[in-house]
């Protein structure tokens, strides 16, 4: 009877997995955009982790989902990719994880596996995904970033960028640690081809350049209230003035 009752309990929680992964997919989504989250969810299941469950957009050309608390919700949480499509084929992807960091490798290392099946192991696409959040553990209050190149090659390409606070007006401010899949060209798939964040390099949020004077570690509150000279845009200021008038005898007779 007990092995019974725990037969029928381990069959309940397989088919609430299963429907917890399927997605609700709007008519005319492209097969290729399909198979691939059939596939991501999978790599999810071997990793533990919660499946892409909602589809918030779904377009010829971009598609938008992400994992929430209940399937098919109406609104994004903490987990959001966004995939870009040319000609009904996948282009790249832009995985965001806010706040809930710890959810990135999983997400980003299944990501990277659905693209390359044949060519990459669980242990390689977690290692950059995981490398990436220790790096942010390590110093939170620095932004990295890669800048992606989309043009779409022979192999699967990924970069990685973190913004501690990237829209400042927010508050409490929200972290954000993203990853860019660029898919590859037809016929092809080969072994992951990473792009790491640049080393020793970092720019604070609330600075474009990365100029020193705002690159020195203060925190995110103390860029908040900085004294006046530091200007929160960086801007030219141009100062006008009025040009002199040319000294003219306008009694005088003028020369033939």
């Amino acid at each position: 009877m007990r092995r019974l009752a725990s037969l029928l309990l381990c069959l309940t929680l397989l088919l609430s997995l299963q429907a917890a992964s399927a997605l609700s997919w709007p008519e005319g989504t492209g097969e290729a955009l399909r198979q691939y989250f059939d596939a991501v969810n999978a790599r999810l299941q071997e990793l533990g982790a919660m499946p892409v469950n909602s589809v918030f957009e779904s377009y010829p050309t971009f598609a938008v989902l992400g994992v929430t608390d209940a399937g098919m919700a109406e609104v994004p949480e903490q987990v959001e990719l966004t995939v870009y499509l040319q000609g009904g084929e996948l282009h790249y992807l832009q995985l965001r994880v806010t706040d809930a960091l710890d959810r990135f490798p999983a997400i980003a290392a299944a990501c990277i596996m659905a693209a390359s099946p044949e060519e990459i192991t669980q242990k390689d696409a977690l290692k950059q995904p995981t490398a990436c959040l220790e790096r942010v553990y390590k110093t939170p209050l620095n932004s990295f970033e890669s800048v992606p190149d989309t043009l779409r090659g022979e192999t699967v390409r990924t970069y990685y960028a973190y913004y501690p606070s990237q829209y400042p007006m927010q508050d409490p401010p929200v972290r954000c640690l993203q990853m860019t899949l660029v898919f590859p060209l037809p016929g092809y798939g080969g072994l992951n081809s990473v792009t790491p964040p640049p080393d020793g390099y970092t720019v604070n949020p609330y600075n474009g350049d990365g100029t020193s004077e705002w690159n020195d570690n203060r925190p995110i509150e103390d860029l908040r209230n900085m004294d006046d000279e530091y200007e929160p845009d960086l801007h030219l200021n141009i100062t006008l003035s009025p040009t002199p008038e040319p000294d003219i005898d306008w009694n005088a007779t003028p020369a033939p």
